[in-house]
């Protein structure tokens, strides 16, 4: 079987075999966009791009984690850069039956569709377009059986609506490579249809200078993350650097109720502070010295793209995964052991990365790309 996908870097979807689009145009309409916004979209219309015809998005589902993250960095594209004919739906909504129906039952005429929640346009859309970003739609019989009843009965029920929709789709948008691999083991006619791309990420305003003895851990807890055990482990990690010298405590975004271990909580090595907001993750993440994201069943991992792009050390799994998205910022372990995980802490700790750029999280590259935009 030949590849899955397509280099990260190859921005022509032609080579996927995608139909080229009717000629540009160039007149704007997003729905979403502010005032303020919109205002300056037509002063910006002017700029040196072009963009193909009309565009569907559909963004609804994205209020936490990764999703959310996506979005900030799609609406950041869109405040300064829309040369685009786009009709942006589904924001705060949820994904539900009676959504993915209704935004079928719209007006037809798109050049293309473009669904950035799992579930692709079967009928809106000359192309079909998918972001494929949720692991769980596309698990192992091995990887199930192991999760038990840790993956949500709302989950059970997307995983055939999802495979189905991804078969009928023209264009299949991976994150990683893993995740393309997931899909075409379970679904192998979508091969010469996936295209591998990471995430965009945009460096933090404030830039990484560590000032506390902090190494955040920012992941949304969820059964299937067994996160409570990883706590533990973590927790002990940290006593042995801290034996070792080196005053160390973990910050992560949960609260008591999410750990449900009073004593764990207790623990002078970790502080919780419950879920936070992009900004304020962000905010935390400059002043720690490192950022931990020990969680193993992902499609991509956000926490570690923003390592890379800030240009700080993240421990996390020696996975392939893991290299592929934080790139020299990953400082990782093998094995799921206090030990190791102190080893890869205490290095992070002490470790300063070069100031260099990382095209391949560019958000304009990526949003250009999705959206058909090229420069005169």
């Amino acid at each position: 079987m030949p590849p899955p996908c397509v280099g990260t870097t190859d921005l022509d979807p032609k080579g996927i075999g995608v139909a080229p689009l009717s000629p540009p145009i160039r007149t704007i309409s997003i729905r979403s966009m502010t005032l303020s916004q919109e205002k300056k979209a037509l002063v910006d219309a002017s700029a040196a791009t072009t963009a193909p015809g009309k565009i569907l998005m559909d963004c609804a589902g994205a209020h936490i984690g990764g999703a959310k993250r996506f979005l900030d960095e799609l609406d950041r594209y869109l405040a300064t850069r829309m040369p685009v004919h786009l009709d942006l739906i589904g924001r705060g909504g949820y994904l539900t039956p009676r959504w993915l129906l209704r935004r079928e039952l719209g007006l037809a005429g798109q050049d293309r569709s473009i669904a950035l929640n799992n579930v692709a346009f079967s009928r809106r859309g000359r192309e079909r377009w998918v972001l494929l970003r949720n692991a769980l739609h596309f698990l192992t019989a091995d990887e199930a059986r192991e999760l038990g009843d840790g993956m949500s009965r709302q989950v059970h029920l997307q995983v055939p609506v999802v495979r189905w929709t991804a078969a009928r789709a023209d264009v299949l948008v991976a994150p990683t490579s893993a995740m393309a691999e997931r899909v075409t083991r379970l679904i192998p006619e979508v091969t010469g249809r996936i295209v591998v791309r990471l995430h965009p990420a945009s460096p933090r305003s404030e830039a990484h200078t560590p000032r506390d003895a902090t190494i955040l851990c920012p992941v949304i807890f969820s059964r299937y993350k067994r996160m409570t055990e990883r706590l533990r482990l973590i927790v002990d990690a940290a006593e042995i650097v801290a034996r070792a010298g080196v005053p160390l405590r973990v910050i992560a975004t949960a609260t008591a109720q999410d750990v449900g271990d009073a004593n764990l909580c207790q623990s002078p090595y970790l502080r919780l502070v419950g879920p936070q907001s992009t900004q304020e993750v962000q905010a935390l993440a400059a002043r720690a010295a490192a950022l931990l994201y020990p969680t193993r069943l992902e499609s991509f991992g956000y926490p570690l793209a923003e390592a890379r792009v800030n240009r700080q050390p993240v421990v996390a799994m020696d996975t392939a995964q893991n290299r592929e998205v934080a790139g020299d910022a990953l400082i990782g372990y093998e094995r799921e052991t206090a030990e190791e995980l102190a080893t890869a802490m205490l290095t992070a700790m002490q470790t300063r990365l070069p100031q260099t750029p990382v095209p391949e999280l560019n958000p304009i590259r990526y949003f250009d790309w999705l959206l058909g935009v090229t420069t005169k």
